[in-house]
């Protein structure tokens, strides 16, 4: 998914970041400055802009370029970044789309303009914060959760819900290896490989053996003995199932020798081992059974299973899909409320606003309407039979007595329902607008008690990075989480996948820490973003892309931006253009103004009075421009005015 487009369950359909273009091309880029002298492609050529308070202009913009349009409040520099050159570029991408596609895009107006040629596909980033959805959150809009998906999909460790126990699948090479180099049974005579087979109906020795013999299974394992038997040694008609659920059946006996692994004989046992697992594995579903037989001890058990599951519990988990971490798919969602970490119900604070009243007064808010009247006798009624003074302010109630006024008592003469009950009856309703507008009144968002807040099935919480859930991660503040993962590509530095997701994670989580937003958490709601805060995350998402050959439109970056934090801004700005982009930003900034290649001053005033180039240039012979303001107050010959004392007449 590239950032700024929806996703596939819609939660991040930004109008403050659209991307209309997405073109990659490799090639080699360089940094050099650009030649004056270029090719036509290499130019932005706008002609007769009429747009707004613009007044018929003319310009060439070089592409490749840190272009900063500045001037006065008013004097059309928003109009002629996105409302023309933006606007037109992104229209004329979108006309190249089928009738059907452009229903789903929206739709940019046509400037008023005479021509313009050479214009790129265009990506705009604006000063506002136009986020609406609750399921978009700061991971999302950076695309850094994706990175995380794979990260514990791929490396996540189980444990199982009921022992505890690391979950792991226990392949044939595994088992094999476990028993032979780590010494898993020890001083064992012999190893016996078995499946465990579970008879289902009546069946009786007499099928049985016949069954295991046509496989070629001649012996099983007597946990009452404590011994290998033959099956046709058992008589015909019992049930080899009395002692037991089920029966070990003998797949191999094998003398494991403690010797080099080198030795021929023992690759040749190993091998010999791993094929007999695999046997046992396909006759018993992905379960085995490796007994070590001693004379000087009791045989030991070990079981295995094939697939994620744990054997003392028998417990069978998930497969870690990506789609497992997202609280944006329906695998990974909690089941109660659905990924979005928090659920509305019915808020007592709401239903009786004042305390101070009494029943009698209106304490329930929910019932003082002339519609709700007969249900308010019906509670008085109740508080009659059960003794609840309804003049008494509600604040002063016990406990027991508000619990009954709103969770009611059906067992009473008439069965009162209840406040609560009477809202449960309401939700059959919910198809009417006037009934759904009054749930939402008395309802206020909580905690959801199923995933505590994680957004995700519990399933997905069972694994781990370094004892870490990924809702762990998303809790983290952004330098904390920087910490996180530079310490965790210490542990998998040969790992193609691994190296691939945590770059991508690390890069744009330390962008973020740069250009000041290490305070931030990845589950932070992107709609409880500021508008400076919420430009400078989208960018993330820009840098991220990799993007060429494209034309980025910013509305002043670094309002909300600590100074400190400007140069920052400035080298991922650079580090855009350097790619082979265009890079236009509306600013009042001087230090973004002088990082500038070209400054391009609107003016010389707002409004009717504005709406012309005043200078068009390198950004020193800004301040040799006698009719810019802004090269005045770059030379000094302009101060900023002071606020002026409000005067009141005594």
């Amino acid at each position: 998914m590239v950032a700024g487009l929806p996703s596939p369950s819609g939660a991040d359909n930004f109008t403050s970041l659209q991307i209309i273009p997405l073109v990659y091309h490799r090639r080699k880029m360089s940094t050099a400055p650009v030649n004056p002298k270029v090719l036509k492609e290499q130019v932005l050529k706008v002609r007769g802009v009429s747009e707004n308070n613009l007044k018929n202009l003319d310009l060439e913009i070089l592409h490749d370029r840190f272009t900063v349009i500045t001037g006065v409040s008013g004097s059309g520099k928003s109009t002629l970044a996105f409302d023309t050159i933006y606007a037109e570029g992104g229209r004329r991408y979108i006309e190249t789309f089928s009738p059907y596609t452009r229903q789903f895009l929206d739709r940019l107006h046509r400037p008023e303009l005479d021509s313009i040629e050479g214009v790129r596909p265009a990506l705009a980033l604006e000063q506002r914060n136009r986020t609406t959805s609750s399921r978009s959150t700061v991971g999302t809009v950076t695309e850094i959760n994706d990175y995380l998906k794979i990260l514990w999909a791929h490396l996540g460790a189980l444990s199982c819900s009921g022992c505890g126990k690391q979950i792991v699948k226990d392949t044939p090479s595994k088992i094999a290896k476990s028993i032979n180099s780590e010494g898993l049974l020890g001083d064992s005579e012999a190893t016996l490989v078995c499946f465990p087979l579970r008879p289902t109906g009546d069946a009786t020795t007499t099928s049985l053996i016949r069954t295991l013999q046509a496989e070629g299974f001649l012996r099983f394992y007597c946990t009452k003995t404590n011994s290998v038997l033959r099956l046709d040694s058992i008589e015909a008609g019992s049930k080899i199932f009395n002692d037991s659920s089920e029966i070990l059946i003998v797949v191999d006996r094998i003398t494991l020798t403690q010797t080099t692994v080198s030795d021929k004989a023992t690759r040749q046992k190993q091998e010999r081992l791993v094929s007999s697992i695999i046997q046992a594995y396909l006759f018993s579903h992905g379960r085995c059974k490796i007994i070590g037989i001693a004379r000087s001890r009791q045989p030991q058990f070990f079981s295995f299973i094939e697939s994620l599951s744990c054997a003392d519990c028998d417990l069978h988990f998930k497969e870690p899909k990506p789609s497992l971490f997202s609280f944006n798919s329906p695998l990974g969602a909690c089941d109660k409320c659905h990924g979005f970490g928090q659920i509305l119900e019915l808020d007592p604070s709401l239903i009786v606003p004042d305390p101070r009243k009494s029943i009698e007064n209106g304490a329930i808010a929910c019932w003082n309407t002339n519609a709700t009247s007969a249900k308010l006798r019906q509670l008085k009624e109740f508080c009659r039979e059960q003794d609840i003074d309804t003049k008494t302010p509600w604040k002063s109630l016990t406990k027991g007595e508000k619990a009954l006024v709103l969770e009611g008592d059906p067992s009473t003469k008439r069965g009162y329902p209840g406040v609560f009950g009477w809202f449960k009856r309401l939700e059959r309703k919910r198809h009417k607008m006037h009934v759904r507008v009054l749930l939402s009144r008395y309802r206020s968002e909580v905690i959801c008690p199923g995933c505590n807040g994680a957004r995700l099935t519990s399933a997905a919480l069972l694994y781990t990075v370094h004892g870490h859930t990924i809702p762990d991660i998303w809790k983290m503040p952004l330098s904390t989480a920087s910490e996180f993962f530079s310490s965790l590509s210490k542990t998998y530095p040969n790992d193609p996948v691994f190296s691939i997701a945590l770059d991508e994670v690390l890069g744009r989580i330390n962008y973020l820490v740069e250009i000041g937003l290490s305070y931030l958490t990845l589950d932070r709601n992107s709609r409880t973003l500021s508008g400076g805060e919420s430009q400078r995350v989208n960018l993330t998402s820009i840098l991220g892309a990799r993007l060429v050959n494209t034309l980025l439109v910013l509305d002043e970056p670094t309002i909300g931006l600590h100074p400190r934090d400007t140069d920052r801004l400035l080298h991922s700005l650079r580090a855009l253009q350097t790619r082979g982009n265009s890079v236009l930003v509306v600013e009042h900034d001087p230090d973004v103004i002088r990082a500038a290649d070209e400054v391009i001053d609107i003016g010389p005033h707002a409004g009717e009075r504005g709406g012309e180039v005043i200078y068009q240039g390198p950004v020193s012979g800004l301040e040799k421009c006698k009719e810019s303001l802004t090269g005045q107050y770059f030379t000094g010959a302009l101060a900023p005015t002071k606020k002026r004392e409000v005067v009141t007449d005594s």
